[in-house]
């Protein structure tokens, strides 16, 4: 962590303006179709529960053009400022500026700070790429109460940090903050170049657990069935973030619940295999999409369905009813998606 320092050539560094670091082309890209294996039900046969095959059509991806930038400014000038509260918008507008000059900035106090999966695969690629044409560090302006994790992830990264509440005035590294996926095609090449933990032992199959919520029910249950298939079991908080992505980069196959954790697969090399565990109200395709990305093969499953499913996804609309909820797995289904991806048992 660092802290700001004054610059002596302001007015030139004003008068300069923006200047475009990289140009990043409109992208398509194909997923191809999956599968999703769900918990029995009498859907199949109204006398006698049977795991349901689903079929998850192809997807085509269509991405936006978009540009990375350096320009003179103050951090009240970015967009992002508009996402703040009137209160915070206001205490920042009427304090002096921290004025920075020793670095190129990435504003990045209006993501989440603890949710792994966005600060990796939303918000850093902006300052990882454009790192690659700056002549002086990149710095990421993190708030002052920032978590533990978000620290953990942009040091992991090499990126130094400034916290800060009051508005900054600097060289800003301005681009898309990655929520409308455009850094995609470019996590493998981002992210083949971050160092991780070379002292973790390589896994070539890895379950990666959840505690608290969304979490596996009965993971007592289904775990003799991934134990006797070889897996190992990790519970990722237990482990650096450099030893996390160690795990992920050498996994050949993994099994883990739909949530964070799971954007460790941007680091993978190993043309991984992923079982993707969901409850089946909460289901969405981002990481089918980076598992493709990466060169590997996905397949779904689905835990028990709830009673008032439907009722909360179709007719009120809730996409977010399901959001937190932990699920129970069948060792049936999931044994299928095992062999659907070649695993044998």
């Amino acid at each position: 962590m660092t802290s700001g320092t004054i610059r002596n050539d302001v007015a030139d560094r004003r008068a300069e303006g923006s200047h475009m670091l990289m140009q990043l082309p409109a992208a398509e890209y194909r997923v191809p179709e999956g599968r999703i294996f769900t918990f029995p039900t009498r859907l199949a046969d109204a006398y006698a529960p049977e795991c349901l095959e689903i079929i998850k059509p192809p997807i085509t991806v269509r991405l936006g053009e978009t540009t990375i930038s350096a320009r003179w400014g103050r951090s009240s000038d970015l967009p992002s400022f508009g996402t703040y509260s009137w209160r915070r918008r206001a205490w920042m507008r009427a304090a002096r500026p921290l004025e920075v000059g020793d670095a190129f900035l990435v504003d990045f106090r209006y993501e989440t700070h603890v949710n792994i999966s966005h600060l990796v695969t939303f918000a850093a690629p902006s300052a990882l790429l454009a790192r690659e044409r700056l002549n002086r560090p990149v710095r990421v302006i993190l708030r002052r109460n920032t978590s533990r994790l978000s620290l953990a992830v942009f040091a992991a990264l090499g990126l130094e940090v400034l916290l800060s509440d009051r508005d900054v005035e600097g060289d800003f590294v301005v681009g898309s903050n990655g929520h409308d996926r455009v850094y995609e095609p470019y996590y493998r090449r981002i992210f083949d170049r971050v160092a991780v933990d070379e002292s973790a032992e390589p896994c070539d199959r890895i379950y990666i657990g959840r505690r608290g919520s969304r979490r596996l029910e009965n993971e007592d249950e289904v775990w003799p069935l991934l134990k006797s298939a070889g897996f190992r079991r990790l519970y990722f908080e237990d482990y650096t973030i450099p030893r996390q992505w160690a795990y992920a980069r050498n996994a050949q196959v993994i099994v883990g619940l739909h949530g964070a954790a799971l954007s460790s697969l941007v680091f993978n090399r190993m043309n991984v295999k992923l079982v993707e565990l969901y409850h089946p109200g909460y289901a969405v395709d981002f990481f089918r999409r980076i598992v493709w990305l990466m060169g590997g093969a996905w397949v779904g499953v689905y835990g028990r369905m709830p009673a008032n499913l439907i009722h909360e996804l179709d007719e009120r609309g809730d996409s977010e009813a399901f959001h937190f909820a932990s699920t129970t797995i069948s060792p049936r289904s999931l044994g299928m998606a095992l062999e659907h991806i070649g695993v044998n048992l």
